[in-house]
């Protein structure tokens, strides 16, 4: 019999994944605008926030797409495949020492977590280049439905290996299976448990926070960057258009130039974000699931012996 669980009307997704981001957008939306409207009653408040979540969730939807996979998982399962007849071998061999490992698996990952955004920060800078980290922070909301760059694999195989083994065997996924899809859900599935360990949700939910800001910095940038150059095109030609850079609040405040040099740079930092975080949700993604199944035998072992 399947217990449901209480339904939470808030969690950690909501606050950092949804709402934040649609909220800096609609701020960024009203600085943009001559006169911002003022809340000064509590119907304009309640519409901000709804409107706040409504933007968050489609700026969600729209950046899974248009942030591309970028194949770390995949490539990291793929550098740790091997034929099945081998990878038994391997298999048993860590089996065995599992149990030895178990009881520093809890100390070895209370240290990982204090090193490992300086590790994943190395990796994936040797992963990355120019048109992950430059380029693609610009173009990826207009080009991510047809290409996407790759993150590169994780380095330390050390946890993927045994994550893949304990696939193979338990859900019989081919040697060579690009089934990664498949593979993430059935980790998340197993790990998405109140007694396993969760770390790697934590890290997803900033990735969802860095995710969401990307875009919605992006569209600002874009909206100043049209206006801008409009404007001075306008002038150029004698067309019209510079009034554009007067009745903006915030090109009223600040020339036009520097407000794209600074939001520029802000899209770019959250997608360097967005992508070390996906490295590091992946890499506890696959510890916890480590840590559970080492659990699991842990537990299975202890009711043989009081058997």
């Amino acid at each position: 019999m399947v217990s449901a669980r209480a339904p939470r009307v808030f969690n950690l997704y909501d606050v950092l994944g949804v709402f934040f981001p649609g909220t800096a957008l609609l701020v960024g939306l009203l600085v943009l605008i001559p006169t911002p409207p003022a809340l000064d009653s509590l119907v304009p408040y309640l519409a901000f926030i709804i409107l706040a979540f409504s933007l968050g969730h489609l700026l969600q939807s729209y950046s899974s797409i248009c942030t591309g996979d970028l194949k770390i998982f995949d490539e990291t399962i793929r550098n740790v495949q091997s034929p099945l007849s081998s990878g038994e071998e391997e298999a048993n061999a860590d089996d065995k020492d599992s149990d030895a490992e178990a009881d520093d698996e809890e100390s070895e990952g209370e240290s990982e977590e204090s090193d490992s955004e300086a590790t994943v920060e190395d990796d994936s800078i040797k992963s990355g280049g120019l048109y992950l980290y430059i380029l693609y922070a610009i173009l990826g909301p207009l080009i991510g439905f047809w290409m996407s760059p790759n993150g590169g694999a994780i380095k330390e195989l050390r946890n993927p290996n045994r994550v893949w083994s304990h696939l193979s065997r338990e859900y019989e996924f081919d040697p060579g299976s690009t089934r990664f899809e498949e593979m993430l859900q059935v980790i998340s599935s197993r790990i998405d448990d109140p007694g396993s360990p969760t770390r790697s949700y934590r890290f997803q939910a900033i990735r969802n926070f860095q995710r969401g800001m990307w875009l919605a910095t992006w569209i600002l940038f874009a909206i100043l960057f049209v206006t801008t150059l409009y404007a001075w095109l306008g002038a150029i030609f004698g067309i019209g258009g510079e009034h554009l850079l007067h009745q903006s609040y915030l090109l009223s405040k600040f020339p036009a130039w520097i407000a794209l040099l600074v939001s520029g740079c802000i899209v770019n930092t959250f997608w360097v974000l967005t992508v070390q975080y996906e490295r590091l949700f992946i890499r506890f993604l696959i510890t916890d699931y480590v840590v559970l199944i080492t659990q699991s035998k842990q537990e299975q072992l202890v009711r043989i012996v009081e058997d």
